[in-house]
């Protein structure tokens, strides 16, 4: 698809695409364990249904779902309770914008960095990656 694309002279975007939903990851996948390894006393969380199983296959870990507001939407949801977890630190993969809600149920929170997969001129495959310590529970 994308060398017929190419032929036709047609410039894909995120919208033109129909393989956009799994492009990337392989790249994003292997910035977020380059940080992981140094943090392996750390579990993995994400807020995403598809970052979590993204994760979980690139990673070859358990990731668990940060769920502050108790949906019961997938199966993550049902058997990734992070209650259980009380106290412990993760390596949160997510956005800036979740940086709040990780105040609200985290002791601290520090930004490592951001891991980028650029895809095309309108779209990257992009995370923000946090150091979250101190699970308090929702």
């Amino acid at each position: 698809y994308h060398d017929l694309a190419k032929l036709a002279g047609v410039t894909l975007s995120k919208k033109r695409d129909p393989y956009n939903r799994v492009l990337g990851w392989r790249d994003v996948m292997s910035q977020i364990k380059d940080v992981r390894s140094g943090y392996k006393d750390r579990l993995i969380l994400s807020k995403s249904r598809g970052s979590v199983a993204e994760l979980d296959y690139y990673t070859k870990e358990k990731t668990y779902i940060f769920n502050p507001n108790h949906e019961l939407e997938n199966q993550y949801h049902m058997d990734r309770d992070l209650n259980e977890f009380k106290g412990r630190d993760f390596i949160y993969v997510g956005s800036d914008k979740d940086e709040e809600l990780l105040r609200e149920h985290f002791e601290s929170d520090t930004k490592l960095k951001d891991v980028s997969s650029p895809l095309y001129d309108d779209y990257s495959r992009s995370y923000s990656l946090f150091l979250v310590d101190g699970f308090k529970g929702y």
